[in-house]
């Protein structure tokens, strides 16, 4: 039998895969080809068309700076001292100064934190960027542009820039510069200590009040709305109470009943939703559950059939009960309606008050219509098969009880905000709820990265995603009432108001409170057509310019080159730190770098569970070919994605700094696998946001939503629906106009998956693993092993037998790593099979994995910095303003690690390089 069409999330054959993602792959590897010997790079491979990849994993600032340090020993490795494959011949021609191991490399995939020294990699190769004087003055080639990129690894970040001026007008004066910058920035997020603290302080509450009015304007509508239902309901009861002679009173609740109130002290200002609460418990939750148990098949028939009326018809004087349900209730509701008949008439001629009883017997047999009602209701078409109108009735039943519920808590706030309103014992200033409100942001923002991890562990063990449902409940109760009362005090003019004559007060509050509803509704249609609001409300736009300038800015020359001092701080911006996509692939020399991001997606029409699951789809920025595409070619599980040229003015264009930064949007409401409702929901309420909503031009897929309701508020109202959406954790991938895009690590943080595609037959992978792991469980390469296995059909297993001996001075295993008998291991080496290789054979793909570890021989300052932090180098991620001691040991440490597992000099390399090569 054939393999079948292959699941969601699942690799295409490559028979079965697009023909444009093959012809971008055939162009991938006729690029890396000519590349190597257009730079005349010393010979590796034993075969020409091998392809090599250089991964570089997440893990915020202390991965790029480990990364860092990995690349700067690459590049201080000479290609030629590595041991050649087998029968390749090598000339005695000296090589030149930029043929070290870190060119061979064909491929950089990075993710998050790795995509902050990738992208400063790969904005060297822009000619003339830095700026380095090129003989006669003529504009830097390619070729030139390359040669100085590598050169600039070779070079240790310097002391203070400012005493590299007089050192501008020279190349290795401008390498020195930019990597003096790097160091001078690891505390990019605050480079100039308190000032900017404050200045991100302000851009974050600025970004909260800015969700804020989106969110309180609906707030606002909806309570203008429940106001204007008050006074209807207000009405209803004043014409009742007038049929009984009763003048009635009005308070901010409507029409209030005797018995809610009390002689001494404040009264019990109800909401009237609570009614409404009983009401959708007594006519549309009861009656399901009632109705389910009024469907069950004759003895002789399966749940496959249909409820047979004439039989029941036939067979009902013999077994009342044992057919078709909905009969007997009709029968039973009849007799009780009956029996409270006679009860009522009883009483009349006995002179006593049974009228409770005969409310009792009315109640029960409206019940038992109603379930007859639903049964009736939720019986057609197929739907009259037994097992699916069970299945029909018990979502009629969820949906029951996530609206009552919905009610309930809108039913509480409203409460809640009229007694504080209008009892001066319990009144409170309403602007004190906002306060409260920001409290709690404040101490999310606080547990970010704890509530990212899922580390936190609380005194009362409760599951950390009912606290988080908890906290943000709370969180949208306070916002609740604050929006609540303020409609309160727009309604009553911000005064107390007294009961007094029910007409004159509802129609003097009629008016006031339509034309507030009004101007509500124009404030949610200023912003209601303009997304992009939501990106510019999240702390996105901070942290990705901040990045920017940290890392493309040490390749500007532009910066150093300006006399003013200011325009050589970080903190001040620069138009010309940003990179646009079509600059930065254009040099054909450079490594093709791939961004990999997380498209988040857990709203499946075709509901399959390894979406359901992972939550999200892989998705990828593709280097440009010779074409030189101003749009980004965009790769989505393996298909390229094509806009359409009508959409494409309105599509977004990204710099490559705002794509590194949404590479490491690692804490919002969509995480990936890590996406739950409850987390979502606190974090989006809070605005700890770091994803973006991405227009990308591609034509959403035909909307086969039945909910009429939900298409209209999707064409009219775009904005306040997408934050919705991202607050209740629902993201449809590609089947709407912007796509929620987030952390490539909530996907694959290793950034090796993207590499091992069959279709771009790399061969051998060098990969950083420096994603918090102060355990070494290996949870990410955990993750990529099982991923490679379903999606590839790739088996990953540790080198073993003699291989492994002769490689274990600095190789280990995850057992030995995992215990702490690392004896000076640091890296793994794992070897992959695909489908139908020769067992004992050579493997179809080789991955060398630096792990960041104390490591033996440390120089003193590392050893010191390790006494003094004792969990490095696996400190949080949360920690992102590194000193000048974090980041030189992670830096000094990477350059150790990468010259001690793959350095020419070692014991191991004679066995470690040909195994790599061939």
């Amino acid at each position: 039998m054939g393999r079948g069409r292959p699941k969601q999330g699942e690799q295409p054959p490559a028979s079965e895969a697009p023909a444009t993602y093959r012809s971008h792959m055939a162009e991938e590897r006729r690029r890396a080809c000519e590349r190597r010997s257009a730079m005349s790079l010393s010979t590796l491979r034993s075969q020409a068309d091998q392809q090599w990849g250089l991964a570089l994993s997440g893990g915020g600032i202390r991965s790029a700076t480990f990364c860092l340090g990995v690349l700067q020993a690459l590049s201080r490795i000479p290609a030629a001292a590595l041991p050649a494959p087998p029968g390749v011949a090598r000339s005695g021609q000296a090589t030149a100064a930029h043929d070290c191991l870190l060119a061979q490399f064909d491929y950089l995939s990075t993710v998050s934190g790795g995509g902050y020294v990738g992208s400063f990699f790969g904005s060297l190769f822009i000619p003339d960027r830095l700026g380095s004087p090129t003989p006669g003055g003529q504009p830097q080639t390619d070729q030139q542009a390359a040669q100085q990129a590598y050169q600039v690894f070779t070079c240790d970040p310097p002391r203070m820039r400012e005493a590299l001026r007089e050192h501008l007008g020279t190349a290795g004066g401008r390498a020195e510069m930019a990597m003096a910058w790097l160091r001078e920035n690891g505390r990019y997020l605050s480079p100039v200590s308190a000032g900017d603290t404050l200045y991100g302080a302000a851009t974050a509450l600025r970004a909260w009040l800015g969700m804020q009015y989106v969110l309180g304007t609906l707030l606002a509508c909806l309570f203008l709305v429940l106001a204007l239902a008050k006074l209807v309901y207000g009405y209803g009861l004043a014409w009742a109470y007038a049929a009984y002679g009763a003048a009635g009173a009005a308070g901010p609740g409507g029409l209030l009943p005797q018995w809610l109130r009390f002689d001494a002290g404040p009264a019990l200002w109800c909401s009237p939703l609570w009614d409404l609460v009983a009401l959708l418990a007594a006519a549309w939750v009861a009656p399901c559950i009632l109705a389910f148990w009024l469907i069950y098949p004759r003895p002789s028939s399966t749940i496959g059939d249909k409820p047979d009326l004439r039989a029941a018809l036939t067979s009902f004087s013999r077994s009342l009960g044992r057919q078709s349900g909905w009969l007997p209730a009709v029968v039973m509701a009849g007799l009780i309606l009956l029996l409270s008949g006679v009860t009522a008439a009883v009483s009349a001629l006995h002179d006593a008050d049974w009228t409770r009883l005969f409310y009792v017997a009315v109640a029960t047999s409206g019940l038992m219509l109603l379930a007859m009602i639903w049964w009736f209701g939720t019986s057609v078409g197929d739907h009259a098969v037994i097992g699916n109108h069970r299945v029909v009735l018990t979502r009629c039943l969820t949906s029951g009880l996530r609206w009552s519920g919905a009610v309930l808590f809108v039913a509480l706030a409203d409460t809640v905000a009229q007694g504080l309103y209008m009892n001066p014992a319990l009144r409170v200033h309403w602007l004190s709820q906002l306060t409260l409100g920001g409290v709690m942001t404040w101490l999310v923002h606080m547990t970010q990265h704890q509530i990212k991890a899922g580390t936190s562990r609380p005194k009362l063990r409760l599951p950390l995603d009912l606290l988080f449902g908890v906290l943000g409940l709370l969180l949208a109760f306070v916002l609740c009432v604050f929006w609540d009362m303020a409609v309160l005090w727009l309604e009553w003019n911000g005064g107390i108001p007294q009961p007094g004559a029910l007409a004159a007060t509802l129609a003097g509050r009629l008016p006031l409170v339509s034309i507030s509803l009004a101007c509500a509704l124009a404030l949610v249609l200023i912003v209601a057509h303009y997304p992009q609001f939501l990106n510019l409300s999240t702390l996105s736009g901070l942290y990705g310019g901040r990045l920017t300038r940290a890392y493309h800015g040490a390749s500007n020359g532009k910066r150093f080159e300006h006399a003013s001092a200011a325009a050589r701080s970080s903190a001040e911006p620069d138009a010309s730190d940003h990179i646009d996509y079509a600059a930065y692939t254009r040099n054909q020399m450079a490594p093709m770098h791939l961004i990999n991001i997380c498209l988040n997606q857990n709203v499946d029409p075709s509901e399959q569970l390894v979406q359901r699951d992972r939550k999200g789809r892989p998705m990828v920025i593709l280097p440009g070919m010779q074409n030189h595409p101003v749009v980004p070619n965009i790769a989505v599980d393996g298909q390229i994605l094509h806009p359409d040229p009508a959409l494409l003015a309105q599509s977004d264009t990204l710099t490559i700094g705002e794509w590194v930064a949404v590479s490491g949007a690692a804490v919002s409401s969509g995480m990936g696998r890590g996406t739950t409702a409850a987390k979502a929901f606190l974090l989006g309420l809070a605005n700890v946001r770091l994803g973006r909503w991405w227009q990308s031009g591609i034509p959403a897929k035909p909307d086969d939503e039945r909910n009429r309701l939900a298409r209209w508020m999707r064409r009219y109202f775009p904005t306040q629906v997408y934050l919705v959406e991202e607050l209740t954790a629902h993201f449809h991938g590609l089947r709407r106009r912007f796509h929620y895009l987030s952390d490539g690590g909530h996907f694959d943080n290793t950034g090796i998956y993207e590499l091992l595609r069959p279709e771009r037959q790399i061969k051998l992978i060098v990969a950083c693993d420096c994603g918090a792991d102060p355990a070494y469980q290996y949870h990410d390469l955990g993750v990529l092993i099982r991923l490679a296995r379903i999606d590839f059909g790739l088996d990953l297993r540790l080198a073993e037998g003699a291989q492994a001996a002769a490689l274990e001075d600095a190789f280990g295993s995850f057992e030995t790593m995992r215990r702490g008998d690392r004896n000076g291991h640091c890296a793994l080496l794992l070897n992959g099979y695909r489908p139908g290789s020769v067992p004992g054979g050579a493997p179809d793909v080789r991955i060398v994995v630096l792990k960041p570890v104390q490591v033996g021989a440390m120089p003193g300052d590392l050893c010191t910095h390790a006494a003094d932090q004792p969990q490095f180098p696996q400190q949080t991620t949360a920690d992102q303003f590194f000193d000048e001691a974090q980041w030189e040991s992670y830096r000094k440490l990477g350059a150790l690690i990468a010259e001690r597992v793959l350095g020419a000099g070692q014991a191991h390399a004679a066995v470690l390089w040909p195994c790599l090569s061939s």
